[in-house]
């Protein structure tokens, strides 16, 4: 039973991390209909640039020097996000998917690259001290790094869902359910386009951020949390945020107890499985699916 409750535990951290990959890569295959490949690579930068921020310019290694790593690589990744869509592949926001999707590989490689000049290919882990203290919470134990992480990611979704019912909210809405219309309105397409991959990147690099505070990166992972993000698409269902962000804590708690409970020659393989029989049997995703349990009046 401890072992279970642990594996629980882990798998909810991991799923808020997760959840934050998945709110990100909706957003910007919500607003701008593009499947953004270079989304897995920003995840993967903001958690080198924590790591590098803690040893290089915020180095007193207290909580509130984690915070600003953190926030230092949010802005990156924000920028970078803004950058990428606003100049270098703007004018690929008016062509078909193909040249998209090879102009956002080029920058995941690019990005890839730039980190196995800089890092090598060996994996990086923050070393705040609070962040590798064992705390017990009943019967199970959790580091401080991943106790943090849950808290945050989990308060940031809330507060993401709270935005989408403001204006600025209602405007990304309209934007992502027809941005001819939203234009009519007097709605400024482009800049709420940039502006919201802009946050859909801040959320990327919030969750590498985090996931390194607890959890080794490597360059390469970047392939990983892009895989991910699909994964949560497929089984969350396209255009819902609400199944996207209840599909990551269900991969998450599929791949942790798969981890825990399966051999080692087929504990990768689960979530896999997991997924496509899932799409097997609900092709439509949990945000657009409809029980009919027999309660509605009879012809």
């Amino acid at each position: 039973m401890q072992l279970f409750l642990q594996a629980l535990a882990s798998g909810l951290v991991v799923g808020a991390m997760y959840a934050l990959i998945a709110v990100g890569f909706s957003l910007v295959l919500g607003t701008l209909k593009v499947v953004d490949f270079a989304y897995g690579a920003y995840v993967v930068l903001a958690g080198f640039i924590t790591y590098w921020a803690s040893t290089n310019i915020f180095t007193g290694q207290t909580v509130f020097d984690a915070i600003a790593c953190i926030v230092l690589a949010m802005a990156v990744s924000a920028c970078l996000g803004g950058f990428v869509w606003g100049v270098l592949l703007r004018k690929l926001l008016e062509r078909d998917h193909l040249p998209q999707l090879v102009g956002t590989i080029g920058i995941s490689v690019i990005i890839g690259g730039a980190l196995l000049t800089k890092f090598g290919s060996d994996i990086v882990l923050s070393h705040f001290p609070f962040a590798q203290s064992t705390v017990r919470l009943g019967p199970t134990y959790l580091s401080s790094g991943r106790i943090s992480a849950g808290i945050v990611g989990i308060a940031t979704l809330i507060l993401f869902m709270y935005m989408l019912n403001t204006r600025y909210g209602q405007m990304i809405r309209a934007t992502a359910a027809d941005p001819k219309g939203a234009a009519l309105v007097g709605v400024r397409v482009f800049r709420v386009r940039i502006a919201t991959v802009s946050i859909a990147a801040a959320l990327g690099g919030l969750a590498g951020g985090l996931l390194v505070l607890f959890m080794p990166l490597a360059p390469a992972d970047s392939n990983k949390y892009i895989l991910i993000a699909f994964f949560t698409i497929a089984v969350g269902g396209l255009g819902s945020l609400r199944g996207a962000m209840i599909a990551a804590f269900l991969v998450a708690l599929v791949e942790i107890f798969s981890q825990t409970y399966m051999p080692n020659m087929i504990k990768n393989a689960v979530p896999y499985l997991f997924v496509g029989l899932f799409i097997a049997f609900v092709p439509q995703g949990l945000g657009n699916l409809k029980l009919n349990l027999g309660l509605g009046k009879r012809a």
